[in-house]
């Protein structure tokens, strides 16, 4: 994870990407891995095949 305060969001870009002003500046956070999963389409799948499917997935998802 890398946290830093900067007044440049792009050091390897154009002069354009810096603040506007000296008084502008960037909290930037880049953490070591991140994701984000879309889940109404697979609880939908999974209610398709049994009512109860999308509640069992929760609840054992819950202990991972």
């Amino acid at each position: 994870m890398r946290l830093e305060l900067t007044s440049d969001l792009d050091p390897y870009g154009s002069e354009d990407h810096r603040a506007d002003s000296e008084n502008e500046m960037y909290l930037v956070l880049e953490p070591g891995s991140a994701g984000y999963v879309v889940m109404e389409p697979a609880l939908r799948m999974l209610q398709a095949q049994h009512p109860r499917l999308p509640a069992t997935f929760f609840e054992l998802s819950q202990g991972l």
